[in-house]
């Protein structure tokens, strides 16, 4: 019954996860196919609220439960992309400086 709710643009990449769940009992002792439907039902209810909203695709699950290490967490604080965001950590005022760029440039001010 799920299936119906998940929009038909999702219903294939759905499937693929529910598939995934079946094909990772190989590779995890005690590497057999079988999957209970209790655990199998389980798991298409768990994934499925992702997969219920038009135009979105969920980001995959396989890392969800992991913690990363502490060493893990300082050498992504250096990467470029962090230090960008650090740097306009006041987002709240880039209306007004556009607002105030616009008053001197074009004499009027403009809400953003």
């Amino acid at each position: 019954m799920l299936l119906v709710t998940i929009p038909s643009e999702n219903r294939d990449n759905y499937v693929a996860s529910l598939l995934g769940v079946v094909l990772k009992q190989v590779v995890d002792p005690p590497h057999t196919w079988e999957v209970s439907f209790e655990t199998f039902q389980q798991y298409a209810q768990t994934i499925a609220p992702a997969y219920m909203q038009p135009g979105k695709t969920p980001l995959p699950l396989d890392y969800l439960e992991c913690e990363p290490s502490q060493d893990e967490c300082t050498a992504v604080k250096e990467k470029i992309f962090v230090k960008a965001l650090e740097s306009i950590e006041y987002k709240k005022m880039i209306p007004i400086a556009i607002s105030e760029y616009d008053a001197k440039a074009y004499g009027r001010a403009r809400e953003y």
